[in-house]
């Protein structure tokens, strides 16, 4: 009878329904349900008025990026600018599998595209494809975590892997210029034998979006494929080098 008692509570506690267990705000780590504590989202994810075309943050008018060069989405959401503290959540994340933290992005980035009021109806989760080498060596996605826990937060859809990466670019970061990094992943993706995007819904999903060279590869590669519109939704989005 013990054993069947300490059975039936361990499924308990593992049921994923029941999430998120007691813990701690994963940023301040006040003691609670929330993965990220009101103070903290308030304090550090201030509603920001962002462009709509790239997520940049607006300070007067019209964006000057979007007017000089849009993206080629339909729409961007980011949650926040990329700094402390959510740089130290993303890269635990990313490189040393905190995968509570991917939970808490995720929670950060279903309320960002809630308050953004983009279409979400029939879209579908697209999160960024890692390399296989990459992905060998983490173990894990860090877009596919947060795209997965985004899905049961908004009820989207989340298909099979559809898009593959075929070269393993360096850093966009570390580019040059925006020529250079459109040279560099224009092959770099490609879809899957046997996948179809055509006249659907997409919201592209990663955890930082810095210049947006990545997201509009992927956008131009399922539009030629008959993709009907492509959003980015990303968790943190890289502020201008003036702001």
């Amino acid at each position: 009878m013990a054993t069947q008692y300490r059975a039936a509570m361990l499924r308990a506690v593992l049921d994923p329904r029941r999430w998120p267990l007691p813990g701690g705000c994963q940023i301040c780590l006040a003691w609670g349900q929330d993965r990220l504590c009101r103070d903290c989202v308030t304090r550090f994810a201030p509603a920001l008025d962002r462009c709509p075309r790239c997520a940049l943050v607006l300070r007067a008018g019209a964006c000057p990026d979007c007017l000089r060069e849009p993206l080629p989405l339909d729409a961007t959401v980011a949650a926040v600018d990329y700094g402390a503290p959510w740089d130290g959540l993303v890269h635990g994340l990313k490189y040393h599998a905190r995968l509570s933290a991917g939970m808490a992005l995720a929670d950060l980035l279903a309320a960002a595209v809630r308050r953004s009021g983009v279409a979400m109806d029939g879209v579908q989760l697209l999160p960024v494809p890692l390399h296989p080498q990459r992905l060998a060596e983490r173990g894990h996605n860090q877009a596919h975590e947060i795209a997965r826990h985004l899905s049961r937060a908004l009820g989207l859809r989340l298909p099979s892997p559809l898009v593959q990466r075929l070269a393993d670019t360096p850093s966009q970061a570390l580019a040059p210029d925006r020529q250079t990094r459109q040279q560099r992943l224009r092959e770099a993706f490609a879809l899957r034998a046997g996948a179809s995007v055509a006249g659907q819904h997409w919201a592209l999903v990663d955890d930082v979006m810095t210049t947006g060279a990545t997201m509009s590869a992927l956008a131009a590669l399922l539009r030629r494929h008959g993709a009907a519109s492509v959003q980015a939704w990303c968790v943190a989005r890289t502020p201008r080098p003036t702001d």
